[in-house]
């Protein structure tokens, strides 16, 4: 046993004012102190236990794990400032001295607490307890001690956590706000190489979430199987590897047999940041020994967007060591070769970025190729948009990804939430690459600053439009004006100007208004909406729902196209 010696708290206690849940340790372990940072032991299994509790990209940096539980309003601390201690032993602990909780307790709206272990919940109950009034919830110890506990049973121990833990709503942003919260984030010390790796690591966690998937769908007996030896027949109809001519689209089945085969991840990386995304997703997947090929238009040395080029050249290098297939510019035939042979296909090709009416060569070759793949079994995974979707308009021009599931980042973006938007772009997740609330406080105080005259005085008539302090910044410009006109009908001054700046109020928000406040409207906003499709109006015939699952039918519209 190490000889004890005596210990003062070394880290600053991770919080802010939006912090809900604060979690306790102990004092922090030897390791953990040279790492400058809580639960640093490399066989702590705490953040692991975090990152599944959320279905999130381990963090791997502090910067990653303050971010992480800031995102969650977490507040992580330790119960002692300082004690006598002989190296983690918590039983030896002698001479304690608590930290001062009401540091947090004043400055946030702390509602729970939970200790990680016997020590830190006992020490708590004495020293802190009679303070803040709040009773902790024991949770188990993440430490290598406590290694008769297994990484899946700490995650179901620790789920009354992650439910007390507030979630936020994301953000929905047009796509030029986007731009610049991601500029917001840069100023504020986070750099975009930075958010293009945690980028390329949720799409590479969804990834390898759905080859998981895969391998234990093709693990488990089927139900044709299990007839068979309950009857005692020799029939093998084994549906985990079906005959391709099963079904129209091998959907499931297809990618569990593509999954028996090589659990095989393709990327396809275009020429800008998208890309840069897909190169990082396909470096940490090929780290963690998958199998994995990229597919792009040019060498990484020949891109130009940065950080993407950057991305590609680091990539290409750990590729390389792995013996990971890189395709450039491939002719059809190695395309089509490589793309069939994919139980994954991440889609990296266009992004935010793309609002054009069609798709240049390669690329449009690139996606048919893909969804002819997705048509065979494919899962496909579209990073931030699917290729060939406006991200601001959700129109999608021909050809266009039908992605299984869409990660887009930071937030939510209009063309995502259209209707019709789920044809293309699957299930939606949010990959959270920064703790973004307090920079959308601040971006929308700087809306909300009133304009400035030619005197240098406060201009508040040259402010209306911008958002409302307290709104959501998703608010569209535009909602208060509005609301502004149905309390005074008589300013028909107002009323024409505002009419002359519509172009700033998405016609998808006053659609939604419109709906609630004035059901016989709909049919009128129905004819206006340019970007509303019909189901029964397609104008080729064909419905981008015909392998969808069974789901209830949103509200479609007229066909802007017809």
């Amino acid at each position: 046993m190490p000889a004890a010696q005596d210990v003062t708290h070394p880290f600053e206690p991770v919080f802010d004012e939006q912090s809900q849940v604060l979690v306790l340790g102990t004092m922090p372990s030897p390791r953990s102190r040279k790492e400058g940072f809580y639960y640093a032991h490399p066989r702590n299994r705490f953040w692991r236990v975090i990152a599944q509790l959320f279905d999130e990209p381990l963090a791997r940096t502090n910067e990653e794990r303050i971010d992480q539980l800031l995102r969650h309003h977490i507040a992580l601390w330790d119960v002692l400032a300082s004690c006598r201690i002989a190296g983690a032993k918590d039983a030896s602990i002698r001479d304690a001295v608590p930290n001062d909780l009401a540091r947090i307790m004043d400055a946030a709206p702390v509602a729970a607490v939970f200790c990680t272990g016997t020590a830190a919940a006992q020490a708590y109950r004495r020293f802190s307890e009679p303070k803040t009034g709040i009773a902790c919830v024991q949770l188990p110890s993440t430490s290598p001690a406590n290694a008769a506990m297994g990484l899946d049973a700490l995650v179901d121990a620790y789920r009354p956590l992650a439910a007390a833990a507030a979630a936020s709503e994301a953000p929905l942003l047009d796509v030029p706000d986007v731009v610049r919260l991601e500029q917001a984030i840069a100023n504020a010390g986070t750099p975009l190489s930075t958010l293009m790796d945690r980028a390329g690591a949720w799409i590479a966690h969804r990834a390898i979430a759905r080859i998981e998937a895969l391998r234990d769908d093709a693990k488990e007996p089927t139900e044709t199987n299990k007839t068979s030896e309950t009857t005692g027949t020799n029939e093998t109809n084994d549906r985990s590897c079906p005959h391709p001519s099963d079904e129209p689209r091998a959907g499931h089945d297809g990618a569990r047999r593509r999954a028996c085969d090589a659990s095989k991840i393709v990327v396809l990386c275009g020429n800008g940041n998208n890309g840069g995304d897909g190169w990082v997703a396909a470096r940490i997947l090929a780290d963690a020994g998958l199998p994995v090929s990229v597919i792009c238009a040019k060498e990484p040395h020949d891109l130009r967007a940065q950080p993407a080029r950057n991305a590609a050249i680091e990539a290409l290098t750990a590729l390389e060591e792995h013996g990971a297939r890189v395709l450039v510019s491939p002719d059809p035939a190695a395309l089509e070769s490589e793309l069939e042979s994919a139980a994954v296909i991440i889609d990296a090709i266009l992004g935010t970025g793309f609002s054009g009416g069609s798709v240049a060569a390669p690329f449009d070759a690139w996606i048919e190729a893909a969804v002819r793949a997705r048509n065979a079994g494919a899962f496909i995974i579209a990073a931030d948009v699917p290729s060939g979707l406006s991200a601001q308009t959700g129109r999608a021009v021909r050809p266009c990804i039908k992605a299984d599931e869409t990660v887009t980042m930071l937030a939510m973006k209009p063309g995502l939430s259209t209707p019709f938007a789920f044809a293309w772009a699957g299930t939606v997740r949010i990959g959270a690459i920064a703790y973004v609330e307090p920079l959308l406080e601040r971006m929308a105080c700087e809306d909300n600053a009133p304009a400035t005259g030619k005197d240098g005085k406060p201009d508040f008539a040259g402010s209306r439009g911008k958002k409302t302090p307290g709104k959501p910044l998703h608010a569209k410009a535009g909602d208060e004006d509005r609301a502004g006109a149905a309390d005074d009908q008589a300013d028909h001054a107002e009323e024409s100007r505002r009419r002359d700046i519509g172009a700033e109020e998405p016609r998808r928000s006053r659609t939604r208004t419109e709906q609630t406040a004035n059901p016989s409207a709909v049919c009128s906003a129905l004819r206006q909406d340019p970007f509303a499709r019909a189901e029964q109006e397609d104008d080729d015939g064909y419905d981008p729902y015909s392998d969808r699952p069974p789901m209830p039918e949103p509200v479609f519209q007229r066909d802007p196209w017809a």
